[in-house]
């Protein structure tokens, strides 16, 4: 006696299994693109202040500015960043570049203080890396009408030397230059306001 045994599933006509393996392909498309679109970095400056440790040149009051000239003298700051790194896969960063500038100084039009590294460093994917980065800074009297900008800094720095917080608010850009997967680079600009405290 021959026994007909049906299979346990019927095999799908040829439409369904070609809508199904469109699906699976628009999904793992999607998905794809979740994961691999880029999504800008996360820039915050987390502070600037004069650099009275040492960590960029000799330490102390005396170590932190040198006089060029008799109209020109340049200081070391320290800015304080953290950078975010909001994509699925690390990101390199070839090129941080800073500038601060104020209103009593050529108008804010020239910034008083810059600043760039040259050294890679990379952002693991979904975290955030703090960096504290050394720049200096050349005042330079002509951009100074009437020294209103070396007033009010000075008077903060005396200030702070009295035992208060001497603080002068200031605009930092920072540039960044990144890329990922090999095939990404990008500049982004960020533009925030700061204190600095003497």
């Amino acid at each position: 006696m021959a026994h007909n045994k049906q299979p346990f599933f019927k095999k799908p006509a040829p439409f369904i299994r070609c809508l199904v393996i469109t699906a699976i392909l628009i999904v793992a498309s999607a998905l794809s693109l979740f994961f691999l679109i880029p999504r800008q970095p996360t820039i915050t400056v987390t502070g600037l202040t004069v650099d009275t440790d040492g960590s960029g040149g000799t330490g102390g009051a005396v170590g932190m500015l040198q006089l060029n000239s008799l109209t020109s003298v340049t200081a070391r700051l320290k800015m304080g960043i953290v950078i975010t790194n909001n994509c699925w896969y690390d990101l390199t960063f070839q090129t941080l570049n800073f500038k601060a500038t104020h209103e009593q100084y050529d108008h804010g039009n020239t910034p008083f203080a810059n600043g760039s590294n040259s050294t890679d460093f990379t952002v693991p994917s979904r975290q955030s890396v703090n960096i504290t980065y050394p720049f200096s800074v050349t005042y330079d009297a002509s951009k100074d009408d009437g020294f209103q900008f070396v007033k009010h800094v000075g008077l903060a720095c005396v200030t702070s030397l009295l035992g208060q917080k001497g603080k002068v608010d200031v605009r930092v850009a920072v540039d960044a230059q990144f890329g990922a997967l090999g095939i990404y680079n990008q500049w982004q600009h960020t533009n925030v306001g700061e204190t600095v405290s003497c």
